[in-house]
């Protein structure tokens, strides 16, 4: 959100560097001196092909006028009283193109990824509180967890030292990190809700990410479908729920993560 486009050429770069944006809306009455037309015709000189919607009070055909004067192409002109609605629509048929298995694939994988790190935060946190004894309990827990799974890279593992050569190691999995998070943040009153969503991440976050890189999709004349290990199947109507399964995870170990690492700071050394 921009009252105006002062900053336009520095969210620009970020665009080419990283692509971050995938819909601009532009008001035509902004703070700034400048008019929105001005606006959208720097932002696709800027952002390539990136969808555009310009709206205002005006009608629609009025904007148009003022894109074409611009000579600005693919731009979505829609009066203020549409524009939610006409940005629903555009969302949908926007998200409708990431919802292929490729791309579901890939969110669980970075979901999973975000995940992995905010967890290793969380128990490197607890490990540096603890004391002696109860570094111990925690370094023989993830011990027993990695010896139970039967890993390949078991005896590289038996040559970790201290808790980061195992964080490290590819022997401890999302799996371990999940397991050991639940076990060292087991009767903290503080977080007991989000405790409750961790329980969770298991079965609708790992076990998803694990089903959907087994999957095979295929074509139907009702669009998309996944067949998933065991029979199951998964259509484009159900990657919403999927999708929200993976934020609020997301969100919930970043939360747990930031408390640990706040309780961690304010301890005297």
């Amino acid at each position: 959100m921009r009252p105006d486009a002062t900053d336009l050429e520095q969210l620009s770069r970020r665009q080419e560097n990283f692509h971050e944006f995938d819909l601009v809306v532009v008001d035509w009455d902004l703070d700034g001196e400048e008019k929105g037309d001005e606006v959208a015709r720097r932002v696709r000189r800027r952002f390539g092909f990136t969808n555009i919607v310009f709206y205002s009070g005006k009608k629609p055909d009025e904007l148009r006028d003022k894109v074409k004067e611009k000579a600005i192409d693919g731009v979505y002109c829609v009066h203020r009283r549409d524009l939610i609605q006409r940005l629903t629509e555009l969302i949908d048929d926007i998200v409708a193109g990431l919802s292929r298995l490729d791309a579901m694939r890939g969110l669980a994988i970075s979901t999973v990824s975000q995940c992995d790190g905010r967890l290793k935060d969380l128990i490197r946190s607890i490990f540096d509180s603890a004391d002696g004894e109860r570094k111990k309990v925690i370094l023989d827990s993830l011990d027993e967890m990695v010896g139970e799974s039967q890993s390949k890279g078991k005896e590289r593992y038996g040559k970790c030292e201290s808790l980061e050569d195992r964080l490290s190691s590819f022997s401890v999995t999302s799996f371990h990190l999940w397991k050991l998070a639940l076990y060292l943040t087991k009767g903290n009153k503080l977080i007991v809700d989000q405790r409750e969503i961790l329980k969770r991440y298991d079965p609708e976050v790992l076990t998803t990410r694990n089903a959907l890189g087994h999957a095979v999709e295929r074509m139907t004349d009702d669009g998309w479908e996944i067949d998933l290990p065991g029979g199951n199947r998964v259509t484009r109507a159900d990657f919403p729920a999927l999708r929200g399964h993976f934020v609020s995870h997301r969100d919930n170990i970043a939360y747990l993560s930031d408390v640990f690492v706040a309780n961690r700071a304010e301890k005297p050394d």
